[in-house]
């Protein structure tokens, strides 16, 4: 009695592993199958977000940015070295106002949804020279009177003003 029911779990155990062989093989076996371009792997035009990173002031601003033209860019010989950047064009279009753009390559990372790809780019805050307005007397000592009063513009830290700039 006991023969028969080792002999029976024998010969399941010998069907299970050949079956799981026979099913798991082909897998290993298979050829890897080339990638197939869907619509989604298409650099025609993608969107997403613009990361304008300030490091001077530890800040960053995020920019929505849709239906953008990308571009190719080689960095060796070998075409493996090509990855896809924003043109410097396109970033400027969607820089934040009082910054300027300091010069990179600006690639495009992500993408695992059409609008989620993304690009860093590092920008530094425009100098804005403040002014302020300080009008000049002209004075006829001969006659004792004001000739004319004319406004110049100067930086706020002058003490001075240029003669230069009154003979234009």
């Amino acid at each position: 009695m006991y023969r028969k029911k080792l002999m029976r779990v024998c010969l399941t155990g010998v069907m299970v592993v050949s079956i799981a062989t026979a099913n798991v093989a082909p897998v290993f076996a298979a050829e890897p199958v080339e990638k197939v371009e869907t619509e989604s792997d298409s650099w025609d035009s993608i969107s997403g977000e613009i990361n304008f990173r300030d490091t001077d002031n530890n800040e960053s601003i995020f920019v929505q940015f849709n239906n953008e033209k990308v571009e190719d860019y080689r960095w060796g010989d070998d075409p493996k070295d090509t990855y896809e950047v924003l043109p410097a064009e396109t970033v400027k279009k969607y820089l934040p106002e009082g910054y300027e753009l300091v010069e990179g390559i600006y690639s495009v990372a992500g993408g695992e949804t059409q609008d989620s790809y993304f690009v860093y780019a590092e920008v530094k805050k425009v100098l804005v020279e403040e002014t302020q307005d300080v009008k000049i007397n002209y004075y006829d000592e001969a006659a004792g009177k004001q000739v004319a009063e004319v406004p110049v513009q100067v930086s706020i830290d002058t003490s001075c003003v240029n003669m230069a700039i009154l003979t234009r």
